[in-house]
């Protein structure tokens, strides 16, 4: 049940990654002063969960069970005012296990945002911050605490380490009176992990987003800068192992009739990391220029295209429905950190019952990057239903094939196909994806295939049952250190399936039970331990206050 306030402040007392949390939730509800009207809701809650596990340790030659228990109070605060929205959720996650190697452990898990709007239309800050727990190593032993929709982490720090950001971005939106609109944003991330293999770095980001404004008819402009640079506090070898993404461009376009225009774009890539991207240049630096034009006859259909000097493109965007959309992207380009010939494409389909995407990219990141991208939180409701993402139409599931904890860029080309349908009374989500890792400095790669399957029912008003299958296949080298290529490689296959029962109890609890079982196979054999079996059986309740 949650509580309307006009202001409220709590003081969160820990260790020291309790103790930053604590800083960034006072900051983020400081930024309330901005806003005098605006409402704020506090939502407390408190989960106790009982585990029992017949392989604590995932071990597949000495197996132990143990009863695992969880206490975890969490608070969940929402405010948002004509000037301000803030979006905070906290959870202390203690767990007290009676077997096993990994002892009792306390677990933070936080995710929060903030907007506030400084100078009304025209100055604003963003304010973020997370902490939580990923594995380490893509190719290593992973745990049914993945895919279960919470984040029991019942087994320890097997394969896991705790990580946390925070960050800031202020921007402006100028608007020159018809002639020029556009963001000027600054970005600051800082991401720190447990582990030796990958540092933690601190994150500027420059962007300058410009383009013509109303005035401008026939003929429009645009200009677009950015400059991401990411600062480790660690080197490898004495190597500065720093990292930096420049990329300049502007474009003019002039407009033919109601349905061509021409366009000429000319822009610059200056990037920097150990590593090569492409078999012909050190992180292919250099100008391009493009020249084309596109064809839009209806709202249901365009085809835009260019070529020129190292870069040349088609985008084809199809509508037929209202409910379907389908962009799609062939580039042949010599500069930037994707080179050569890439892809990507988005399809969605809704119908009333049904929704159906489909999805392919290629791009570049960094470990660090992706730990800035992981979701804490808004996996399943208090019913265990899964949550889905009012902006896709899909259900928000956790991330099971992260990469390895390494300082190391990477490039990547992953596929996605995914469906959800539903009934009166049940929902059933199917999800494929498919991804492709190549370390830029090591020469180490990573090959990555998997599924995904559940069914929601409805049994009766207050009971609800979650079906859940997953199975992933990692393939390749088995990256520990910066730089240096792998000795050996692995063939992991990781599987579960659960079954969960969930019950609201009174207006305020929900109860739940679910069994699971979980393994993984893999040829490694430098660690026999990869191979395990798990069943475990897990009973709690949830209160809200």
């Amino acid at each position: 049940m949650g509580m309307e306030i006009m202001r409220s402040r709590f003081v969160l007392n820990s260790d020291k990654k309790g103790r930053a949390g604590a800083t960034l939730c006072l900051a983020l509800l400081s930024l309330s002063s901005v806003s005098q009207a605006a409402n704020w809701t506090i939502d407390p809650s408190l989960t106790v969960r009982e585990t029992y596990t017949d392989n604590i340790n995932l071990d597949s030659s000495n197996e132990e069970s143990a009863f695992v228990t969880e206490f975890s109070p969490q608070v969940s605060v929402k405010g948002e005012g004509a000037r301000l929205k803030l979006d905070f959720n906290y959870r202390l996650q203690n767990i007290l296990r009676s077997n096993g190697d990994q002892g009792n452990n306390t677990n933070h898990q936080l995710q929060a945002d903030a907007l506030a709007e400084l100078i009304e239309n025209l100055f604003f800050l963003d304010v973020n911050g997370s902490m939580g727990q990923a594995n380490n190593n893509a190719t290593g032993r992973r745990s049914g605490d993945n895919i279960s929709g919470s984040s029991n982490n019942i087994n320890g720090s097997i394969n896991r380490g705790d990580f946390w950001t925070a960050g800031f971005s202020p921007y402006i939106t100028p608007r020159l009176n018809g002639y020029v609109d556009g963001e000027i944003r600054y970005r600051f991330n800082t991401v720190h992990s447990d582990g030796d293999n990958a540092s933690n770095s601190d994150m500027h980001e420059q962007t300058v987003g410009l383009r013509s404004g109303t005035r401008f008819r026939r003929l429009t402009w645009s200009f677009n800068y950015s400059n991401r640079e990411q600062k480790r506090d660690d080197t490898t070898a004495g190597a500065n192992n720093d990292t930096q993404f420049r990329n300049t461009n502007g474009e003019v376009r002039f407009r033919l009739n109601k349905e061509f225009n021409a366009f000429i774009q000319v822009g610059n890539y200056q990037n920097d990391f150990i590593g090569d991207t492409g078999p012909n240049s050190q992180n292919n630096n250099g100008s391009y220029t493009t020249v084309g034009g596109a064809w839009a006859p209806s709202r249901r259909f365009s085809i835009e295209g260019g070529a020129g000097d190292r870069n040349s493109f088609v985008t084809v965007s199809v509508a037929p429905t209202v409910r379907t959309n389908w962009i799609t992207t062939f580039r042949d380009s010599d500069v930037g950190t994707n080179t050569g010939e890439t892809w990507n494409t988005v399809l969605s389909l809704r119908t009333r019952r049904t929704t159906w995407e489909a999805k392919y990219f290629e791009d570049t990141s960094t470990y660090q990057q992706t730990l800035l991208e992981q979701q804490i939180f808004g996996l399943v409701d208090l019913s265990g239903s899964l949550i889905i993402d009012p902006a896709t139409g899909q259900p928000v599931l956790i991330i099971l094939d992260v990469p390895t904890a390494v300082d190391e860029v990477f490039t990547r080309q992953r596929g996605e196909i995914g469906f959800t349908g539903n009934s009166a009374k049940s929902t059933i989500n199917l999800r494929a994806y498919t991804e492709k890792r190549r370390y830029q400095e090591s020469g180490n790669n990573q090959d990555v295939l998997g599924w995904n399957a559940s069914w929601n029912w409805q049994m009766t008003a207050r009971t609800n049952s979650v079906l859940s299958f997953r199975w992933q296949k990692t393939e390749g080298d088995d990256v520990v250190t910066a730089g240096v290529a792998s000795t050996t490689n692995s063939d992991n296959t990781f599987k579960s399936v659960s079954l969960r029962l969930n019950r609201r109890i009174g207006p305020n609890a929900n109860g739940n039970i679910e069994i699971l079982r979980a393994e993984q196979s893999s040829d490694n054999t430098a660690s026999s331990t990869f191979d395990y079996v798990e069943n475990r059986i897990t009973a709690g309740i949830t209160v809200n206050f």
